[in-house]
């Protein structure tokens, strides 16, 4: 009995530790972070991390309650269907979760500010080169993927040795860094100081919302661009969707042909010219009209859009503010709901050309009207309703003679 009691010190002791490790727990209390740059509207996903917020260097802000936290570190770590409260998650042979914060954990409310390039970076040991902090610009390009990615953030507390104590939190954090594939099957015809580019395959994307054209020469110059864009993410090109610099490879490939564009004279886009192939290793691989800079499978330069419009169906753009006589390679991208563009497409050729409307060649018949019904003079409407009227009032009577 006597040894029963000299045990009970020692047996409460234990109890008490099994109760301070259980109570020990960080909590994040915002449902959302706060972010540095301005959020999207509701519809556009405003946090979902985009491009152009990976470029900007964001941050996620989290508030939370830390309970009995002395002693222990602070951090979180992020990964891709997988525990990474595991203790191999984090630091085995093949760790599959990467840190995006580290702090000796000092206030019951702590908050939490992550990098949102150390979520994009994905990178998975935690030495000197890696771990928070270590992501770059040039992982907003070498992590893009066009479908929107999921990253679970894991709040925790871990003791010296690396493991976990206590009970920590969640968050999903949800990535979407480039715009859907590009059409295929392009065609572009021509218009006066225009160029009207169709497409006969629609992506199928479910976050696609429009199309951007993209000209070379770009609009308000005649002469095409001789430098390429920068193929290492570098400030020699604006990259359209970021607003940042990114560069991208081109796809290797056959060049397609492009067939000829003939004008017209009854106004709106003239005929087509042949789809373009797929692009060849370097430049535009579209050999009618090459181009540095519109390379099939890169990112665009925003310095080259000429056009864009919205709505998923459409199947041709405008592009707007060429010159006429002047050859230009055109290729599309897409846009999605969180603000990024995608790749372009193939390229096709085109040339404006003058177009001669109902009304230029009423006057050059010798028409005096300014260019509407409502200028034509008394006279002349009369007349003018006599020629309008007179096919019909002839079939009237032929119909009548029949009947008798």
């Amino acid at each position: 009995m006597s040894s029963l009691f000299r045990a009970f010190p020692v047996l409460l002791a234990v109890l008490a530790l099994a109760s301070s490790a259980a109570a020990q727990s960080i909590t994040v209390t915002s449902k959302f972070p706060d972010r540095v740059v301005k959020l999207r509207p509701d519809a556009e996903s405003p946090y979902t991390i985009s491009y152009a917020d990976c470029l900007a260097n964001d941050t996620f802000t989290f508030e939370s309650l830390a309970v009995s936290y002395s002693g222990y570190n602070l951090e979180v770590w992020a990964g891709t269907s997988v525990d990474c409260t595991a203790y191999e998650s984090r630091y085995g042979s093949a760790p599959t979760c990467w840190q995006v914060y580290s702090q000796a954990a000092q206030y019951d409310k702590p908050t939490i500010t992550l990098r949102v390039q150390d979520i994009i970076a994905q990178n998975k040991t935690t030495d000197a080169t890696n771990g928070p902090g270590s992501g770059t610009a040039t992982d907003c390009d070498t992590s893009g993927a066009s479908a929107t990615q999921t990253a679970t953030l894991y709040f925790m507390l871990v003791d010296g040795s690396g493991n976990t104590v206590g009970t920590g939190s969640t968050y999903e954090a949800k990535y979407d860094l480039l715009g859907p594939s590009p059409p295929t099957g392009l065609s572009a015809g021509i218009g006066e100081n225009r160029l009207i580019v169709g497409w006969s395959t629609i992506p199928t994307a479910s976050d696609l919302l429009g199309y951007k054209i993209y000209c070379d020469p770009a609009p308000g110059t005649t002469s095409p661009a001789n430098t390429p864009m920068a193929a290492d993410g570098g400030a020699d090109a604006s990259v359209d969707g970021g607003g940042g610099a990114a560069g991208a490879a081109g796809a290797a490939g056959a060049a397609g042909s492009t067939g000829a564009a003939g004008a017209t004279s009854t106004g709106g886009a003239a005929g087509a010219a042949g789809a373009a192939g797929a692009a060849g290793s370097t430049g535009s691989g579209n050999p009618d009209c090459p181009s540095s800079v519109l390379v099939p499978g890169a990112r665009p330069d925003s310095a080259y859009l000429c056009g864009s419009t919205s709505g998923k169906l459409a199947k041709e753009i405008t592009a707007k503010g060429l010159s006429n006589g002047v050859s230009y390679a055109v290729a599309i991208a897409t846009t999605d709901t969180v603000g990024n563009t995608g790749v372009l497409s193939a390229v096709v050729c085109g040339t404006p050309q003058p177009v001669d409307d109902f009304f230029e060649l009423y006057r050059r018949a010798g028409g005096k009207g300014g260019g509407g019904f409502c200028s034509i003079s008394h006279g002349q409407q009369k007349g003018l309703l006599v020629l309008l009227f007179a096919p019909l009032l002839a079939l009237g009577l032929r119909r009548w003679r029949r009947r008798r």
